[in-house]
């Protein structure tokens, strides 16, 4: 029949594929730790990592890679640059764990400040203004200004910046509200700059306790009784923080394991490497 696809159109014959995978077989193998190695090697990482106080960690498993085997044999069967993208996607996967653990946000107080900063924009700083979707009196500063295009766009602006920032969101809320004549929290505008709040107050969630020792202190502590005597503040995030890592995380980390894993992120400074 003409136009039939099953007329023109063959199965592909399977025969190369089956001979390029049979050529690959004495190569198969020839790099790397065979099998028997492999077992020695977990007895030998065991037998002197394990049983310590602490739990195996990364620091671990590269001072027996780096250290424990001889370099020839490292050099020979593990590939150049293996061990540190190791540590690398082990350092991110890690870090992106405690951030979401630690991240927390009112969805009714993020809608305020997006319609407080929509309202603002419209009027010049130094106004005093009461909005009109919240009810609530403020003035309009460069402070505010600010603060909200940092949070917005998520990164740190000047006065001139922040203020640019406003006037093209002042463009774009003119756009939609005034010419389509939409109610504001059903606009694309809206929802966009809610959700980009979100986004960013997320990734700098770790940012005012990098370098916290109350912070640090609060998570060595967490579950015993001196954990009582930080202020209330510290207490929660820790808590929010500790039982995230423990319950909401799938497999979650056990209470010492979370409380080393958070240490490692502080310690090892990820934020400021994957800034």
């Amino acid at each position: 029949m003409e136009g039939d696809v099953s007329a023109t159109m063959h199965p592909p014959n399977p025969a190369p594929v089956r001979r390029a995978l049979i050529a690959e077989g004495p190569n198969e193998g020839d790099h790397g730790f065979d099998g028997r190695e492999s077992i020695e090697m977990f007895r030998e990482f065991l037998s002197r990592y394990g049983g310590r106080a602490s739990l195996i960690n990364m620091d671990n498993l590269m001072d027996f890679f780096k250290y424990r085997i001889d370099k020839e044999r490292r050099d020979r069967d593990i590939p150049k640059n293996f061990l540190a993208s190791l540590v690398d996607s082990y350092d991110y996967t890690v870090l992106s764990e405690v951030k979401e653990a630690l991240y927390f946000y009112n969805e009714e107080q993020v809608s305020k400040d997006v319609l407080n900063y929509l309202c603002a924009i419209n009027y010049e700083p130094g106004s005093k203004i009461k909005c009109e979707y919240t009810g609530e009196e403020m003035e309009v500063t460069i402070d505010f200004l600010k603060l909200m295009a940092s949070r917005l766009s998520g990164r740190q602006m000047t006065d001139q910046e922040a203020l640019r920032y406003a006037q093209d969101t002042q463009r774009k809320y003119i756009t939609v509200v005034v010419r389509e004549r939409a109610k504001i929290t059903d606009t694309d505008l809206y929802r966009d700059l809610c959700n980009a709040y979100k986004r960013n107050l997320k990734e700098k969630v770790l940012q005012p306790f990098v370098g916290n020792d109350n912070f640090r202190g609060a998570i060595i502590a967490y579950n015993t009784r001196g954990f009582d005597t930080f202020d209330t503040r510290i207490r929660e995030h820790v808590s929010r923080m500790m039982k995230n890592l423990m319950v909401k995380l799938k497999p979650g980390y056990t209470e010492q394991g979370a409380k080393e894993i958070c240490l490692y992120v502080l310690d090892r400074k990820l934020t400021e490497k994957f800034n």
